[in-house]
C-alpha cells in the first residue's frame, strides 16, 4: 500500500508528438541525459519517493510523516504537507516537530489561528524552547499580533537577557509596530553579545 500524498503527474509525450520538433529523430539516435533530481531532500538526504516507500513499511512511524510533509512543504505542497502532519500528530500527539512543522505551514498558507496555536502546543510541549519560542513569535508576527509578540519576548528575556534570537525577535517586532529606536536598540544589543 503506497503512501498515496503526491499526485501522479502525466507520462510525457513521444518526442514525435511534440510539436516543437519538425522532424522527429529515432530515439535511438537521441542521447539522453540522466534526469536531474527534482525532488527536494531533506537533511538526511531523504527524497519523497523514498519516505513514501518507508511509510509502506512503517505506516505509523509519525516521524516519517513529519518528515514527509516537511518536504512537501518545500516542494510547493502546503495541503499534503498539513495533511501529512497531521497523520503525524494522530499517530502522536506529543510529537514537537509536526507541531512545529504543522505551524510553519499553515502560515505559509496564511491560516495565521492555526499556525498559532500549533506553534503554541509546540513551546508548551518543548517546555518553553527558545528556537520553538521564536517560531511562535513569528506566526504571531504574521498574524498581526505584535502585541502578544512583544509580551511572549519581553517575559522571555527576563529568564534570558542575552539570548541572540529572542533579541532578534524582538528587534524584527519593533520595528513593524515603527517602534524603531527600541527595535534597533534589541538589534545593536544582539550584535554586541559574544554569541553572534
Amino acid at each position: 500500500m503506497k503512501a498515496n500524498i503526491t499526485q501522479a503527474t502525466p507520462a510525457p509525450s513521444s518526442p514525435a508528438a511534440s510539436p516543437l520538433q519538425a522532424s522527429p529523430r529515432p530515439v535511438s539516435a537521441v542521447p539522453t541525459p540522466a534526469p536531474a533530481p527534482t525532488q527536494p531532500q531533506g537533511s538526511h538526504g531523504l527524497s519523497i519517493d523514498m519516505l513514501e516507500r518507508m511509510l509502506e513499511q512503517q505506516p505509523n512511524d509519525p516521524n516519517v510523516w513529519s518528515a514527509l510533509g516537511a518536504l512537501l512543504r518545500q516542494a510547493g505542497k502546503p495541503e499534503a504537507a498539513i495533511a501529512c502532519q497531521r497523520r503525524a500528530l494522530e499517530i502522536d500527539v506529543r510529537h514537537v516537530g509536526a507541531w512545529t512543522n504543522l505551524g510553519n505551514v499553515l502560515g505559509d498558507v496564511e491560516r495565521y489561528d492555526e499556525a498559532i496555536a500549533a506553534q503554541e502546543h509546540a513551546v508548551v510541549l518543548s517546555g518553553g524552547n527558545a528556537s520553538l519560542l521564536s517560531n511562535l513569535v513569528v506566526a504571531l508576527r504574521h498574524g498581526c499580533r505584535f502585541g502578544r509578540a512583544l509580551e511572549i519576548l519581553d517575559v522571555a528575556l527576563r529568564a534570558k537577557p542575552n539570548d541572540p534570537q529572542l533579541l532578534w525577535d524582538r528587534a524584527l517586532t519593533l520595528l513593524q509596530v515603527g517602534r524603531y529606536a527600541e527595535g534597533f536598540g534589541d538589534y545593536d544589543s544582539r550584535l554586541s553579545l559574544p554569541a553572534y
